[in-house]
């Protein structure tokens, strides 16, 4: 399978994952649909709702995309609510936690 994880400036990432022919995707802050066309075609892909508004973040998408790999959902709602992490930061700690962490982290420079 193909896993790609994507930091959007400081505000977002997205996680997409392709097994065979299904195809998981993720997004860390739906409500980025409202400033970021990207975020919006991705809430339209994944047939999802525009938020309303902007005043809550919140994750949708697949929030199981990694199970089967030992990453539950809770580990990656509290990702993305730790306020401190900028997106490349919570992408690492994901990597991390999947085992890769240390190439993904050389591979950005980080």
């Amino acid at each position: 399978g193909a896993l790609a994880l994507i930091a959007i400036d400081e505000e977002f990432f997205m996680l997409m994952r392709v097994v065979g022919t299904q195809i998981s995707l993720f997004l860390s802050d739906a409500t980025c649909a409202l400033d970021y066309e990207v975020a919006e075609e991705f809430l339209e892909i994944a047939d999802l709702s525009m938020p309303e508004d902007d005043d809550e973040s919140f994750p949708v998408g697949n929030l199981d995309i990694f199970s089967d790999l030992g990453m539950n959902q809770m580990e990656i709602e509290a990702i993305c609510a730790d306020e401190e992490l900028f997106p490349d930061e919570q992408l690492e700690a994901i990597a991390s936690r999947l085992g890769f962490g240390d190439q993904f982290a050389e591979l950005l420079g980080l």
